[in-house]
């Protein structure tokens, strides 16, 4: 969701056009650089009007999620073991396993920092490859954000075992003002 509000808000393509200023009026957003302020009521409104892509998260996860057909990778997974990621991708496809030099390769060719000239950490708030670490949300979730997110999400993310499984119990959400 944080990636998501930068690359709304912030991407040199979103920024100035209709649909941003539309998102901004709607969700009450007036200085986007106030994420902890503004993410609960970005949160509600992308799962709750979800218009583009036309489905929210809790959703899309919904539809793949059990699907045994679809490799579920995470982004902590392929940070953390890129090249057992990429061998387990290789692996679910039916492709020859490459040695370990070309995997390497293409691990290196494609790290943030090849892609981005920065370290990960390094933040650009106008790049699509934005800061390149896992859990960053941490520092952007207000408690309020994460009781919205869990509202709409929180199934969801027990599903793909970020979470522990959840009860029938409702979390109370605030509405858009």
């Amino acid at each position: 969701m944080v990636s998501y509000y930068y690359y709304r808000l912030f991407q040199p393509r979103h920024k100035s056009s209709l649909q941003t200023e539309q998102l901004k009026k709607v969700t009450g957003i007036t200085d986007p650089e106030n994420i902890q302020e503004n993410l609960p009521n970005f949160i509600e409104y992308c799962m709750t009007t979800p218009d583009y892509p036309r489905f929210s998260w809790p959703e899309f996860v919904a539809d793949w999620v059990d699907r045994r057909d679809v490799l579920h990778l995470s982004y902590e997974r392929l940070l953390t073991d890129a090249a057992g990621s990429l061998t387990e991708a290789l692996n679910f496809i039916g492709e020859p396993l490459p040695d370990d030099d070309w995997i390497n390769e293409v691990i290196e060719k494609h790290s943030f920092a090849a892609k981005t000239r920065r370290k990960p950490g390094e933040e650009d708030k106008q790049n699509f490859l934005r800061k390149g670490i896992a859990g960053d949300w941490r520092n952007k979730f207000s408690d309020e954000a994460i009781e919205v997110f869990d509202h709409y999400a929180g199934d969801a993310l027990a599903r793909l075992g970020y979470a522990p499984s959840r009860s029938s119990e409702t979390v109370p959400v605030k509405t858009l003002t």
